[in-house]
């Protein structure tokens, strides 16, 4: 971070491969044993060379124990961080959101994040400071996620951000696999993207899951929306507001149009719902999860990727079906917070719905193959059995 202070991303990634270039394995010690000609060669003002010996020394002394950040809370690391010279909040608050991966960071002396609230609050000017402390209540304890989503806002100023318009559903129809021709279809995988994608993010992996679940259909339709922070992209519902309340009305309100393509999918088809398995990534998952367990009727499964389960609380009051639930979420997930999924797992056991989860360590945002074979054997077990989810019961994890 010292090296990217006041130059472009890409002058700061070129400067940062090359003193791990320079210096492999890159480490304080190895830091100073550079001089002054080989600092500037890489890239390094006099300013950043002396801040940057200042780190090394702390941390080579042992008066910074850049280890045992992880196991700080949040305001005791930051005090630690800016004891060193060179070190201010923001520096502080920007590592502890993209190096530590902590889930309720909001940087606000930021200047893309300041612009980014101004632009999607509509403000007439750019917010202070303390100012931004209070817009980012609402997005508590997932401010660094909503910063996350903001600074992609602030990369795409011209973003419209109205109201939606009426969807019909033949509009979010996406792309489509399986089963081999001749072969009729008896089962239905439905895949529910993350906000900013579209269909074909995950349609990838039905050529994966395919040989695994003969007779089945796999489609990935476009979430109905553009997408608020990415203008190619689609999304289910808006995050301009990332409050819980917020979110769980743009889940109600998409749920409708989800709904629809469901039953007419399953109507295609000639299947029932127990025929039926929901993967979802993202915000995706948590459509799936948010569908799901207000259906009329079980679904054979819902699979669940490095997603949450929105308004966890209301869930006793709302649910209808309980089919089983698996989730996989990596620890390292900057976007959506790894314990959102421990969330998930007690509301989904207090209401009786069969869940099994996977934490995959060292994981950020995303799928890797082991959850991709907890998926598989899920869909084995589950989708590929003749009976209903509520004879099958199955213990929870």
């Amino acid at each position: 971070m010292i090296a990217g202070q006041q130059v472009s991303v890409q002058s700061a990634r070129a400067i940062v491969g090359r003193l791990e270039e320079r210096v492999a394995p890159l480490t304080a010690a190895g830091f100073l044993r550079l001089d002054e000609d080989d600092l500037k060669a890489i890239g390094f003002s006099r300013p950043k060379m002396r801040y940057g010996r200042l780190l090394a020394e702390e941390i080579v002394s042992g008066r910074l124990d850049i280890d045992g950040l992880a196991g700080m809370e949040d305001a005791a690391a930051i005090a630690a961080l800016t004891r060193v010279k060179g070190i201010g909040p923001w520096t502080a608050e920007i590592y502890l959101l993209f190096a530590l991966g902590r889930p309720d960071v909001w940087p606000v002396d930021d200047l893309a994040l300041c612009v980014a609230v101004q632009h999607l609050k509509a403000l007439e000017a750019r917010p202070d400071r303390k100012a931004m402390l209070t817009l980012g209540e609402p997005w508590r304890p997932f401010r660094s996620a909503a910063a996350r989503f903001l600074w992609h806002l602030y990369r795409h100023p011209g973003v419209a951000l109205g109201d939606p318009e009426p969807v019909d559903i033949q509009s979010i129809d996406g792309p489509r696999h399986g089963p081999a021709e001749g072969v009729p279809v008896s089962r239905l995988v439905v895949f529910l993207h993350g906000l900013g994608a579209d269909g074909n993010d995950l349609i990838s992996l039905a050529p994966l899951l395919s040989p695994l679940l003969p007779g089945t259909a796999f489609v990935s339709p476009h979430a109905p929306f553009p997408c608020d922070m990415a203008p190619m992209g689609r999304q289910w519902f808006s995050l301009q507001d990332f409050s819980p309340a917020a979110m769980h009305a743009g889940a109600v309100a998409a749920a409708p149009i989800l709904n629809a393509f469901l039953d007419a999918e399953l109507a295609r088809h000639g299947l029932q719902d127990r025929q039926l398995a929901l993967i979802g990534f993202s915000q995706g998952t948590m459509m799936a999860l948010h569908v799901a367990l207000r259906r009329a009727r079980p679904c054979a499964l819902v699979v669940g990727f490095s997603g949450a389960l929105v308004r966890p609380e209301l869930l006793a009051e709302e649910v209808v079906s309980r089919p089983p639930v698996i989730l996989a979420h990596g620890d390292a997930d900057p976007v959506v917070p790894f314990a959102a999924m421990a969330g998930a797992e007690s509301a989904l056991k207090v209401n009786a719905v069969p869940v099994h989860t996977l934490a995959r360590p060292g994981l950020g945002h995303g799928i890797d193959q082991e959850g991709l074979e907890f998926a598989a054997a899920a869909l084995r077990q589950y989708l590929m059995a003749e009976e209903p989810p509520e004879a099958r019961g199955g213990s929870n994890a």
